[in-house]
C-alpha cells in the first residue's frame, strides 16, 4: 500500500485565510473541521484541491448541543483519545516555551504567523 501523503484531518480554529493553507496540507480523502472562527468566517478559497484530492470541508459547535450529547462525546474521549495521548502518540506540536513576563513577545509571534504549534507560557512557581 503506497504511504498517503498529507494530513488525514485538520481542526481548525483559526478561519479566515488559513482555510486554504489547511487544504492544501490535507492528503486524499483528507478532512477539514471548522471548529472556530479567530480570524472570521467568511472565506475566499479555491475548491478545486477539494474536488481533485475528494476532501470534506464541515464543521462543529459544542454550545448549541445538550448536556447529554457532550457527556456521550467526553465518554468517546476518554475511551478512544486519552489513551493515544497516555501513550505518546498524539502530542500537541509545541513551537515555544517561553516565561510568563514574555506574553507580548508571545502575542506578537503568534500575529505574526510564523508560529507552528503551541506557545507555552511557564509560571515560575512562588
Amino acid at each position: 500500500m503506497e504511504k498517503r501523503k498529507g494530513l488525514d484531518i485538520v481542526l481548525d480554529m483559526v478561519g479566515g485565510d488559513y482555510i486554504s493553507k489547511n487544504l492544501q496540507c490535507l492528503g486524499t480523502g483528507g478532512r477539514h473541521v471548522s471548529i472556530a472562527f479567530l480570524k472570521g468566517s467568511v472565506v475566499r478559497a479555491d475548491l478545486l484541491p477539494v474536488m481533485l484530492r475528494s476532501l470534506v470541508l464541515t464543521g462543529s459547535l459544542l454550545r448549541p448541543r445538550s448536556l447529554a450529547e457532550k457527556a456521550r462525546l467526553a465518554g468517546e474521549l476518554r475511551k478512544h483519545v486519552w489513551p493515544l495521548v497516555s501513550a505518546g502518540k498524539v502530542a500537541p506540536v509545541i513551537h515555544a516555551v517561553l516565561p510568563l513576563h514574555s506574553a507580548a513577545r508571545a502575542h506578537n509571534d503568534l500575529e505574526g504567523g510564523s508560529v507552528i504549534g503551541k506557545i507555552v507560557l511557564a509560571v515560575a512557581p512562588e
